[in-house]
């Protein structure tokens, strides 16, 4: 079951930096769907300083998406 969680989280990962590079702002959202399964994964494994890594990131995705949509209310 883990291995499998962990390539839901690989695909979602590549799909979201693919996006994010095409500068399409789906990425961030697949971005943090991986990151989220990432930090129940670590949850589980009870790794207490990845999962804080892993909020950490979700933060600063979900900050990037809203400035990405802020800059493109101007464009």
């Amino acid at each position: 079951m883990v291995i499998l969680i962990s390539a839901i989280s690989l695909l979602t990962t590549l799909i979201g930096l693919y996006y994010i590079g095409e500068k399409n702002k789906w990425g961030f959202v697949y971005h943090t769907i991986s990151v989220a399964i990432q930090g129940y994964l670590f949850f589980v494994l009870q790794n207490w300083f990845l999962v804080i890594q892993m909020i950490i990131l979700a933060v600063f995705n979900i900050r990037n998406y809203y400035k990405w949509r802020k800059e493109d209310a101007f464009k």
